[in-house]
């Protein structure tokens, strides 16, 4: 078998194509999306209360990203009818231990006159002192805008829970404004619920509220939006494609959840591939999609590598000076093969990556290892499954030299032997059928071939081996004129085969090591006379069987009581055992499943004995013998009429005297 290869080199180049697709974490120094929150009491707010606060976002966009103007209006309430009181409010800098980076704000009155920070104090960004007199009503807003962001999606969260500090508020208000209408499939997410929407502006309006609720959005960019609208109605699916894939990775990037996104990427770059057959670059983004499919989903993992497979190998088919595409279609395949590994399908892996090591246009690298995790795991399911014979078939082209010893040392050479042997007045033939153990295949038909040619040079020994249907068959033949000539040729074939006993010479010299006593047809004139003698002894190959198949037994106890160092040397003991008790069950079985046909014929007579056929089983010594008249009775019934006239005409010649 063709050992699968790897491919393992110009990775950096495979990996840029596919990089924009795979699920990346958000590193650590990654700027965070905008955050709004809230003016906070930097101490106990006293007899100072905020009764109502109002929060509106207005986004607009352009050519370099969407920016989001922010203005915070507050109105706060000196509750102490006698007494000023002064209030230090900030801008707190972290929540939850994510720093806030508000740029730039800036707090004004109702006037538009500018209130400058007083002071600066730990965990807040700016801290202003709010002087109010008895029972005074002020209204302050805070500024800022967020500079624009080059990305497909808006992302905007308002902090609102943090208003809690004030305790209950009166009234709160928050809108979020658009630049231009949009439709429900432009947003990702809105909370909470309920809200209102008129298709620029998100409203939230609340009375006598003291558990404020985080506020947040998250929408495709309105330009962006728009750009799909416009291809969609141009029915340009390929670039449409596109867009969506590079809002799929901003996305993925930012770990934003945007559903239907395979979907709707991949019906359209089927839709383009319609329109176009030969754009191929749009099946290799398509290959591209089923493979990043593949890496975000556990249950269909296999189904979307083998897709991606399926479109590289028709790129790779026109392209095939394309290395690039050579070894992203090989590694698909390795990767196929890992999965199908893991998810206990060992056989579909070592397909898959065979499929990855026959990529035309790679020089491929071999990995030996990796090869044979895989074969050695299916081995082992197959062996579990009770097919360890097919299972080191496979196995053994990667089988280190030791391993293989091991599994096969003691191996039976055969799993049954059925056998034929037929005497005729010439010559004598045995045919033998083999039925080979499965991993020594190979070496069984090489041990046949060189037994046949050993055969061949024992005087009047004629052997042919040929490989019939399913196994190979052995037939002797061995011409002679007298039953001494054929006694003593049988004995040299089995002398020119002692010297290298084994079950594979055992069972040919088997039906050669008999004692011919008669073998005889008399022709008489009434009738004729067949006779024939032999003696039987099969239990010299019983002895070869019984030395040979103890090795087996010994080693099957000696793997019981192994113990296994690390997890491979675990898998490899657990084969071993497996295949071993196999053997040994192959072993005990040979006897039953293997027979002896022993036939006699006597060539031309004119009438052949019927029936003349023995079935001799496993280890029997015994006598095969017939004595078989056959009787001439068209010459017997017409003398018999000739004999019984004659009587009749004397007595009536005597009656008439």
């Amino acid at each position: 078998m063709r050992k699968s290869a790897i491919l393992r080199k110009n990775w950096s180049l495979v990996l840029v194509l596919v990089f924009f697709l795979c699920c990346v974490p958000a590193s650590a120094d990654e700027q965070h999306p905008p955050l709004d929150v809230p003016l906070l009491p930097v101490d106990a707010s006293g007899s100072i209360q905020l009764a109502a606060c109002t929060l509106v976002v207005t986004l607009s966009c352009d050519d370099v990203g969407c920016a989001q103007k922010v203005q915070q209006t507050y109105q706060f309430h000196n509750t102490d009818r006698a007494r000023a009181t002064a209030l230090l409010i900030g801008l707190p800098e972290k929540v939850d231990a994510q720093l806030v980076t508000i740029p730039d704000p800036m707090l004004t009155d109702v006037q538009g006159q500018i209130i400058e920070s007083s002071s600066i104090a730990a965990g807040y960004q700016a801290i202003w002192q709010l002087n109010l007199d008895p029972n005074e009503y002020r209204t302050l807003t805070l500024s800022y805008v967020h500079p624009p962001t080059p990305q497909h999606l808006v992302r905007w969260r308002w902090e609102m829970s943090l208003l809690s500090a004030w305790g209950t508020l009166e009234g709160a208000r928050v809108e979020f404004k658009l630049p231009q209408n949009l439709t429900d499939d432009a947003f990702l997410q809105t909370e909470p619920y309920p809200f209102r929407f008129d298709g620029t502006t998100f409203t939230w309006e609340y009375e006598n509220l003291d558990t404020p609720l985080p506020h947040s959005l998250i929408l495709i960019a309105p330009n962006t939006w728009q750009r799909l609208r416009e291809l969609e109605a141009s029915g340009d699916h390929y670039d449409l494609a596109l867009l969506y894939l590079d809002i799929h990775k901003n996305a993925q990037n930012e770990g934003i959840p945007f559903p239907g996104s395979f979907d709707r990427i991949a019906a359209e770059l089927e839709a383009s591939l319609q329109v176009d057959p030969t754009n191929l670059n749009a099946q290799l983004e398509l290959a591209q999609v089923y493979r990043a499919r593949a890496e975000a989903t556990s249950d269909l993992q296999l189904n979307y590598l083998l897709l991606a497979a399926q479109e590289l190998a028709q790129i790779q088919a026109q392209r095939p000076e394309d290395v690039q595409v050579a070894a992203l279609l090989s590694r698909t395949y390795y990767d196929a093969a890992t999965i199908a590994s893991e998810t206990g399908d060992p056989a579909g892996a070592l397909a898959y990556l065979k499929k990855a090591g026959e990529v035309p246009g790679i020089e491929p690298e071999l990995d030996p290892q990796t090869e044979r995790d895989l074969m050695l795991r299916w081995a082992l399911s197959l062996a579990e499954q009770g097919m360890a014979s097919q299972a080191l078939a496979e196995l053994r082209d990667v089988l280190s030299s030791e391993m293989e010893d091991s599994l096969l040392r003691y191996a039976p050479p055969v799993t049954s032997v059925q056998t034929e042997v037929e005497l005729g007045p010439e010559e004598r033939v045995a045919r033998y059928t083999f039925s080979p153990y499965l991993p020594l295949f190979e070496e069984t038909w090489i041990r046949l071939s060189d037994l046949a040619i050993q055969l061949n040079s024992v005087e009047g020994c004629q052997a042919v081996v040929q490989m019939g249907p399913d196994s190979p068959i052995l037939e002797i033949r061995i011409p002679y004129k007298t039953k001494s000539e054929l006694a003593q040729r049988s004995s040299d074939l089995v002398a020119a085969l002692d010297t290298n006993m084994d079950m594979l010479s055992a069972f040919i010299t088997a039906p050669w090591q008999t004692e011919l006593l008669a073998y005889t047809a008399e022709h008489k004139f009434l009738h004729d006379r067949y006779v024939y003698e032999e003696q039987i002894d099969l239990t010299p190959l019983e002895i070869i069987w019984e030395e040979q198949s103890q090795y087996s037994r010994w080693r099957l106890i000696e793997l019981q009581s192994a113990l296994a160092q690390n997890e491979e040397d675990q898998s490899e003991q657990r084969l071993a055992l497996l295949t071993q008790r196999e053997q040994r069950q192959i072993w005990d079985s040979l006897p039953a499943a293997s027979y002896w046909i022993f036939r006699v014929n006597y060539g031309d007579a004119l009438q052949v004995p019927p029936g003349l056929s023995w079935l001799v089983g496993w280890g029997q010594a015994r006598q095969l013998q017939i004595v078989y008249p056959v009787y001439h009775w068209p010459v017997i019934i017409p003398l018999s009429l000739v004999g019984v006239l004659m009587l009749f005409a004397t007595f009536r010649l005597l009656i008439r005297r």
